[in-house]
């Protein structure tokens, strides 16, 4: 089912279906016993990375490196 979503997407451009999979990871990955919740935490950065810097293309390593020391500084 995920790979068809994925080719749907790619193929119509639903610019929407890959971040609205993201509470579908989490709390799929929780319930099948995948992973705890601070996994689903590190689950859930490591895909918005991966929306931001390769399917989107909105984000730079600039712009993450300046979030990264935000954080780090707040």
């Amino acid at each position: 089912g995920l790979a068809i979503l994925l080719a749907l997407d790619w193929y119509f451009d639903f610019s929407a279906v890959m971040a609205l999979m993201a509470p579908v990871i989490l709390i799929g990955g929780m319930t099948l016993g995948i992973f705890t919740p601070p996994e689903a935490a590190v689950a859930a950065v490591i895909w918005s990375l991966f929306l931001g810097l390769v399917r989107y293309r909105s984000m730079t390593f600039r712009s993450l490196a300046k979030a990264t020391f935000d954080t780090i500084e707040t």
